[in-house]
């Protein structure tokens, strides 16, 4: 729809490259969405994806495009914030926006509150975004 030239959008947070067919983040990330294409049955763009290891066209419209960046931004904050928690304490398990890690049973309170400062903290200078977190510790992983 943009030609083969890559765009930038929402000053410069991620550029539109049209010719690969990818997303590109500042931080060299990139979503991707092969074989896309304008589908005139379906009136819009369609992408090529694969479940089960069958191939499949899959309809992508604004409102999922959006979802999508928006997942990845999230997901590339949370794994520096979990890098970051690993430098200073064993990491054990982590799923979407969780992160368990090891800590002394006398250090646990001190452990929890460097978590949750590095979890309310935005790790990236290119991104401005609002951060919460919670947490708890125990003696095994528990909810």
């Amino acid at each position: 729809a943009m030609g083969d030239k890559p765009k930038e959008f929402l000053d410069g947070l991620i550029t539109v490259d049209p010719k690969n067919k990818k997303i590109i983040f500042q931080n060299g990330c990139f979503l991707r969405y092969p074989e896309l294409r304008w589908d005139d049955d379906l009136r819009g763009y369609v992408y090529q994806t694969q479940k089960k290891g069958k191939y499949f066209w899959k309809k992508i419209y604004g409102g999922l495009l959006v979802e999508n960046i928006i997942q990845a931004l999230a997901r590339h904050s949370v794994a520096e914030q979990i890098r970051q928690i690993g430098k200073e304490f064993p990491l054990v398990l982590f799923v979407h926006d969780e992160c368990v890690y090891l800590a002394r049973e006398n250090e646990a309170d001190e452990a929890l509150k460097f978590g949750l400062q590095i979890f309310k903290t935005n790790p990236f200078s290119w991104i401005t975004i609002p951060l919460g977190a919670e947490g708890g510790h125990d003696v095994c992983y528990s909810k």
